[in-house]
C-alpha cells in the first residue's frame, strides 16, 4: 500500500506528459510573440516525476549509457551558458516539433534514438525568468513545468544547476561546468534506474549551439 501512495500522481502536479505540456507551450510562445504580448506564467503544473518516467520508456534500455560530455562541450560554452543562468541536463523522447515514437515513422524514431547523436538528452538553457532556450523553434517557458527530476539541483538528487563562473573553488570553469553535468547525468541514471559507470566515449549531448539574440533558439 506504501508503494501504491508513492506512485500516486500529486495533486500539484499535472498528469499530462511532458511532450504535451511543452507543445502547448510551444504554441502559447508563438501566439504571444504574434500579438506582442510578454510571454506570461504558463497555467500547466509540473509534471508528476512518475508519468515523466512512464513516457520516457519509450527509449532503448540503458539509453543514458556510454555518454562522455567532455567531448562535445564548445569552447565558447561561457557564451551559450551564461552566468547566473540555469543548465538543465533534460531527457526528452521526442523531437523539436514534439513529436515521439507515435508520432514518427520507425525509420525516423530510429535516427532519432540511435544516431551517433541521438537528441533526447539536451543540455538546456533557463534564464532567471524560467524562459528556456535550446527546444523547438521558440524559447519558452518549458521549465514551468519540468517534473522536479529535471528542475530540482543536482546536489538534491535533480538534473540543474545555476551557473556560477565568480566561484573561489580554484577550479578551471570548463572543468566545474563538465562535473556538475556529470552529476545531473548520474542522477538522472538513478532515476532512470541504470547503472552509475565512469564515462569514457563520445558524448550524445546536443548543447545549444548559439546564445539566442532575437527571441529564437537556434540547435
Amino acid at each position: 500500500m506504501a508503494q501504491n501512495n508513492l506512485d500516486k500522481v500529486d495533486e500539484n502536479t499535472s498528469s499530462s506528459p511532458l511532450r504535451v505540456s511543452m507543445d502547448l507551450e510551444r504554441s502559447r510562445a508563438w501566439d504571444h510573440r504574434n500579438e506582442g504580448k510578454t510571454l506570461s506564467k504558463p497555467r500547466q503544473k509540473p509534471v508528476d516525476d512518475v508519468v515523466y518516467r512512464d513516457e520516457c520508456a519509450v527509449l532503448p534500455e540503458n539509453f543514458l549509457n556510454g555518454i562522455d560530455l567532455d567531448s562535445m562541450l564548445p569552447d565558447d560554452f561561457k557564451m551559450l551558458y551564461p552566468h547566473g543562468t540555469t543548465c538543465c541536463l533534460a531527457v526528452l523522447p521526442f523531437n523539436d516539433g514534439c513529436y515521439g515514437k507515435n508520432h514518427l515513422s520507425a525509420e525516423k524514431w530510429d535516427v532519432f534514438v540511435k544516431s551517433s547523436l541521438p537528441a533526447f538528452l539536451r543540455a538546456l538553457m533557463v534564464q532567471p525568468n524560467n524562459v528556456t532556450h535550446g527546444f523547438a523553434d521558440i524559447p519558452a517557458r518549458y521549465y514551468d513545468f519540468f517534473p522536479s527530476i529535471l528542475s530540482k539541483d543536482v546536489s538534491d538528487g535533480g538534473a540543474s544547476f545555476m551557473i556560477d563562473y565568480n566561484r573561489n573553488d580554484g577550479k578551471d570553469d570548463r572543468v566545474w561546468f563538465l562535473e556538475m553535468c556529470n552529476r545531473a547525468l548520474n542522477n538522472l541514471r538513478k532515476f532512470f534506474g541504470q547503472e552509475i559507470v565512469p564515462t569514457g566515449n563520445k558524448s550524445h549531448l546536443k548543447i545549444v549551439k548559439q546564445l539566442p539574440r532575437n527571441g529564437r533558439n537556434f540547435m
